[in-house]
């Protein structure tokens, strides 16, 4: 069955809505197959889907009682059930990437008044030189007469006035139009872009740095942006002024256009040849200055530590590294590009030489009028401008190929983990959660959890504690699904996870992690993160049940005071409070807590673990700790070690087995004249261990 879909309504006047489908972006052919079948419903007068924004426009009578909520799950689910099969937003084989991408994302309409007004525009630039030109030869030709024949020159200076007049609003709109032009189709590859990242696996977030993902949706982006701006309006005005000032020494003097001419070949043989290693030098400048935006990022987020190790001159040193290779990298790129310009421009200027050579001489000889030689020194630099901009073309084209080619290969990537087809109720109160045989190893071969197996019922705590490195966190992140399990099971409500959408799984689960991650925004913002629709009495016993309320009287605003980045604006123990609240706040049937206690005092801890325990009265509790105190009242106690459950059962029983458990319970509260000896003996252990791995 296929993944249950979702939309949501964005809004509703009679007679009209508009709903926003998650998953319609890019789907071209989910959305024409929709759009069909909403518009064949008796009663619909109108229906488009617009598979770039994701989003649906119902028109229809109010009189025949329209349900468009039912209509579009029952032609959504209808439509998916046949199998309608995408295609792929790239092509998996060698073509151009910017091609493909830019063929992904049509703007026929945009494109066309931005043409139109770049044409424009040049028609009148165009005819301004020519009566410019013009001009100056009535006013050569006049000198010295009374009267003159033909137009006057206060006639030709008004109508030079005018012409500027109009190319400059031309010039204005044409400019507004590229703009916008560009910046609408960066948005359009920027927003599947985000969207498609969002949904890859963590292990794509793990292999990749956040420098880099940033350069791509940033730089790469923008790079095809100003391609897209300066390609269009730079090749009409290339390509009119080359056609007019070709023509123009045509019709002047054939020889002089054939001699003007001469250079062509030798122009695309430059082109030809050089472009490779343009290309080759844009790419590495693309390369290094990503590495470099990477490093930077990595520095600034971890700048406490870097303190705190009076590290500051040596990363400093590490990022100027990377810097002066980047800057080098864009140095060389210039540096192939400018080869390019100038061997392009040398031969023009080798062609100019030779023409205005050859045209003096017909001037000397009388073979040419004057007039005719001043249209020839006029309008061969205009086609050199014209040539010069077109290369320009070329320079960003490399440079946005090379970009489109790092978002393809981005685009291409699908995630492993993918959503089952099994829903969950949508109001889930009560869970069951089972590890059955459960291993995990990455892709490494190196195994990290083997033959796990316990089961956590509605209203019950499950312990799990062990050694660092033990694998107690890899089990929560297999229950997110954030990996799939390489042997055995994980069962919900008696489902195989695998088998359930992943979006019920997730919302089924409140996690609070030992890295506690607050986004910039106010206290009560982080809190109602994982369900912003929660009432003012809910939010607040969330911040009284995780002890929160207790700090906010101290903060400039209460729960509106900014956190700021990461939230470090607050002390570790308050940022770990908030993610307590928030995960509360979420009422997840499933709650599951890493470390979630670690930064509170023991006062704070003990009233914070009750609250949490009566809080989750009727939730299966799953708890990770290192501090074993937290969870001595727990109903059960899974001890880790290397990736095995080496003892379970209450406190009490663990502590009477004399095991690993009774060891590390004596060494954090020295509770034992042996505790010196017991230490020794769990280091040497774990030496071992560490050994064998």
């Amino acid at each position: 069955m296929p993944n249950k879909p979702e939309f949501h309504l964005q809004s509703s006047i009679p007679g009209r809505e508009r709903w926003e489908v998650e998953g319609l972006i890019g789907k071209v052919s989910l959305a024409s197959h929709l759009e069909q079948a909403l518009r064949s419903e008796e009663g619909v007068t109108f229906a488009h889907a617009n598979p770039i924004t994701g989003r649906i426009l119902v028109r229809f009578q109010i009189d025949r009682g329209v349900h468009c909520s039912f209509l579009i799950q029952t032609h959504l689910e209808s439509i998916l059930i046949q199998g309608i099969v995408e295609p792929p937003p790239f092509k998996t084989g060698k073509g151009n990437a910017l091609v493909q991408l830019l063929g992904s994302s049509p703007l026929a309409r945009s494109h066309g008044v931005a043409v139109a007004l770049s044409i424009a525009t040049q028609i009148v630039a165009v005819a301004r030189r020519f009566t410019l030109i013009s001009t100056i030869n009535l006013a050569i030709n006049s000198a010295g007469l009374a009267a003159a024949t033909g137009p006057s020159l206060g006639f030709m200076t008004g109508l030079l006035i005018v012409m500027v007049a109009v190319e400059g609003i031309l010039e204005h709109f044409r400019t507004v139009m590229w703009e916008r032009l560009a910046r609408d189709m960066e948005q359009r590859i920027r927003e599947p872009l985000i969207r498609h990242i969002q949904h890859l696996d963590v292990s794509f977030f793990e292999s990749q740095g956040s420098g880099r993902l940033m350069n791509l949706i940033g730089d790469d982006v923008a790079k095809i942006g100003r391609f897209v701006e300066s390609t269009g309006d730079n090749l009409v005005e290339g390509i009119i002024s080359v056609v007019w000032a070709g023509g123009m020494l045509l019709w002047l003097s054939p020889s002089l256009f054939g001699l003007s001419a001469l250079p062509l070949p030798f122009v695309m043989l430059a082109a030809w040849s050089l472009g490779p290693m343009v290309s080759r030098k844009m790419a590495l400048e693309s390369t290094r200055s990503g590495n470099y935006t990477q490093h930077l990022s990595n520095s600034l987020a971890g700048i406490i530590d870097i303190k705190n190790f009076t590290a500051e001159e040596r990363e400093s040193n590490k990022l100027v590294k990377y810097a002066l290779t980047a800057n080098e990298a864009s140095v060389e790129a210039a540096s192939a590009s400018s080869m390019q310009y100038q061997a392009i421009q040398g031969l023009f200027g080798a062609g100019f030489t030779l023409a205005i050579g050859y045209a003096g001489s017909l001037v000397m000889s009388g073979q040419v009028l004057p007039d005719r030689t001043l249209h020839v020194l006029y309008w061969f630099p205009n086609l050199m401008s014209s040539v010069s901009k077109l290369h320009g073309v070329v320079k960003q084209y490399h440079s946005a190929v090379h970009a489109a080619e790092n978002i393809r290969t981005v685009m291409t990537l699908q995630p492993s983990i993918v959503s089952g087809p099994v829903a969950l109720p949508a109001k889930a109160s009560e869970c069951e959660i089972t590890f059955d045989s459960v291993g995990f190893a990455y892709e490494t071969g190196t195994s990290i959890v083997t033959n796990v197996s316990f089961t956590v019922r509605p209203g019950q705590m499950l312990a799990i504690v062990g050694p660092t490195g033990s694998g107690k966190s890899t089990l929560l992140r297999l229950l997110l699904r954030h990996y799939d399990v390489s042997e055995g099971r994980i069962l919900m409500n008696g489902e195989d996870i695998r088998e359930l959408d992943l979006r019920d799984l997730r919302r089924s689960v409140a996690v609070v992690g030992q890295e506690v991650y607050l986004f910039q925004g106010s206290v009560r913002d982080n809190v109602l993160y994982g369900r912003p629709d929660a009432a003012t009495d809910e939010l607040e016993e969330a911040l009284r049940n995780s002890g929160t309320e207790t700090f906010l009287p101290d903060l400039p605003y209460g729960d509106e005071s900014d956190v700021g980045e990461r939230g470090q604006r607050l002390s570790g123990g308050q940022r770990q409070r908030i993610a307590i609240a928030r995960a509360l706040l979420k009422g997840a049937p499933v709650m599951a807590m890493d470390e979630a206690t670690s930064h509170l005092d023991y006062e704070t801890e003990s009233i914070v673990q009750r609250s949490i325990r009566r809080s989750a009265a009727g939730r299966a509790l799953i708890v990770v700790a290192h501090r074993l105190s937290t969870v001595r009242h727990a109903d059960e106690i899974v001890v880790l070690e290397s990736g095995q459950i080496r003892e379970r059962g209450t406190h009490d029983d663990l502590i009477q087995q004399s095991g690993l458990y009774a060891s590390l319970w004596r060494l954090q509260n020295g509770t034992s004249d042996e505790s010196s000896h017991q230490e020794t003996q769990f280091s040497t252990r774990t030496a071992k261990r560490r050994e064998s791995l």
